[in-house]
């Protein structure tokens, strides 16, 4: 949950059926991701819009594996975080 994301979690939004949009987060209820406008920039959680398009937050591993990984596997490319 949004409540739970901790700094350089992956937080999801689907502005539409279509689209998705993705941001990284800062901590203290902020996120940085682009916008094609705007660049990079930092937006707030707290502000109605992405309140309303905000789908899910995930947390990347450092090692790449799942917490229930125990050997990694070689039969494809390494992708750390995946």
């Amino acid at each position: 949950p949004l409540d739970k994301a901790q700094v350089g979690d992956l937080v999801f939004f689907r502005p539409s059926r279509k689209q998705n949009h993705v941001g990284v987060y800062l901590g203290d209820g902020e996120f940085a991701h682009a916008s094609t406008r705007q660049g990079v920039m930092v937006s707030s959680l707290g502000e109605s819009y992405w309140q309303q398009v905000y789908w899910m937050t995930r947390r990347l591993l450092p090692d790449g594996r799942s917490p229930q990984a125990t050997s990694p596997d070689i039969s494809s490319p390494s992708r750390a975080g995946w």
